[in-house]
């Protein structure tokens, strides 16, 4: 399998190792080498194609209706269930084009954008260790080791799965893909305004690319929590196939199964969550950073009202906060000395039992800022909240995202 197959239907874009496990299980009953297709990640559509040249063609189509990026591929496999997979991929097609972050659509788009080259980047990475660490597992004869030596193993591996997060590839990788992505969407926020004020200052776009780079610090604690995960599923696994009486090869299957599900099954998912708020704080600095220049005070929160809105961003729909704070917070975190320092400077809120809470840096507990007042209405928007302490002083993230997969942005309170 390649770094990143095509799964469907319906259609969706698995790891390579996540694809390998599928047909462990759903097992191969046709293979296409000569099958041609043609993939929009933005659009989450697929063509067949009738040969390369009217692949090439619908992947130009695609990429100009899409995100401006399709992928040719070509050779597939059919499941016994029916499923379609598409391993490898022939051309990458990339067109230019103009997005405006301030837009809904264009705002999805350039997360997806910064999600696949994270996701490819980190397929390669989880790949590398994959195979450093298979070996480990298939070759122990695991029905007859002691405890002791069982947990050696272990942990050799689980050093391996942690050593991912600090790849030295994928931190290039994330240290580019985000730093440029942060510096164009803040570029695009301000382009987006009609306020006139410019492109960005060269200390600007130094401070947009560090705010994509320092976002990435969650990586490494991603891998952490996957390390825990698999060294808890890898002890649960030895001690219930030892006491079936499974031989030391069931057991490395069962192992080497699990660890493929711990490091690549949840990779793209939680990298659009990466990238989603990596997208979203750049857009925010662009917008904080357009009102200061054009000597606007004051903003409103902004959220996107339909049914997917969650009731923090509800709550938060046009509430006021001061320009100058919000800049502060961005130049704070640009001068943190540690990574919780930085991710301090912009807590997330949460909500439960019908109160939404502001985060505080640290391990400080959260503050109360709203209450719903009773029942959620039907029609997003129109919910009643009593406001329990200002957002603008609760030490909340003043600056969306308020939570993962946020869409809020903001608006200038002339």
């Amino acid at each position: 399998m390649g770094v990143l197959t095509v799964v469907g239907p319906p259609w969706r874009m698995l790891s390579g190792q996540a694809a390998a496990t599928l047909l462990s299980y759903d097992r191969p009953a046709l293979v296409a080498p000569d099958a041609w297709a043609v993939w929009s990640s933005s659009l989450k559509c697929l063509y067949r194609a009738e040969g390369p040249k009217m692949a090439m063609a619908r992947a130009h189509l695609l990429a100009a209706l899409g995100d401006g990026t399709a992928m040719v591929l070509k050779g597939a496999v059919r499941s016994e269930s029916g499923q379609w997979l598409f391993p490898e991929v022939e051309h990458r097609v990339e067109i230019d084009k103009a997005l405006n972050a301030l837009k809904p659509r264009d705002f999805q788009v350039l997360v997806a954008q910064a999600r696949d080259r994270l996701t490819r980047a980190a397929g390669g990475a989880e790949g590398r260790a994959l195979r450093a660490m298979t070996p480990n597992i298939s070759e122990a004869d695991w029905a007859a080791l002691t405890e002791q030596e069982i947990g050696a193993i272990i942990d050799d591996v689980s050093a391996d799965l942690l050593a991912i997060g600090s790849d030295a590839r994928l931190v290039a990788a994330i240290d580019t893909t985000l730093g440029r992505s942060a510096v164009s969407v803040a570029e695009s926020a301000r382009a987006g305004q009609t306020l006139r004020v410019g492109g960005l200052s060269r200390a600007d776009k130094e401070l947009a690319r560090n705010i994509g780079r320092r976002s990435g610090l969650f990586v490494t604690d991603e891998y952490g929590r996957r390390t825990q995960r698999w060294a808890d599923i890898a002890r649960r696994i030895v001690g219930r196939e030892a006491a079936m009486g499974a031989d030391s090869r069931a057991i490395a299957q069962r192992l080497t199964d699990a660890l493929g599900n711990v490091v690549s099954g949840r990779t793209q998912s939680y990298f659009q969550i990466v990238a989603n708020a990596a997208v979203s704080r750049a857009r925010s600095f662009g917008e904080m950073s357009s009102y200061r220049d054009a000597q606007i005070e004051m903003y409103a929160w902004e959220s996107v009202l339909d049914q997917r809105t969650t009731t923090i961003c509800e709550f938060l729909h046009g509430q006021e906060f001061p320009v100058a704070a919000s800049i502060a917070r961005f130049a704070a975190a640009d001068a943190a000395p540690t990574p919780q320092d930085t991710i301090d400077q912009f807590p997330w809120y949460s909500f439960s039992g019908g109160i939404v809470y502001a985060g505080q840096a640290g391990n400080a507990p959260p503050v109360a800022v709203g209450q719903l007042v009773g029942q959620r209405a039907e029609e997003i928007g129109q919910s009643t909240y009593t406001t329990l302490r200002s957002p603008a002083d609760a030490g909340g993230s003043p600056v969306p995202p308020a939570h993962g997969m946020c869409r809020s942005q903001t608006i200038p309170v002339m």
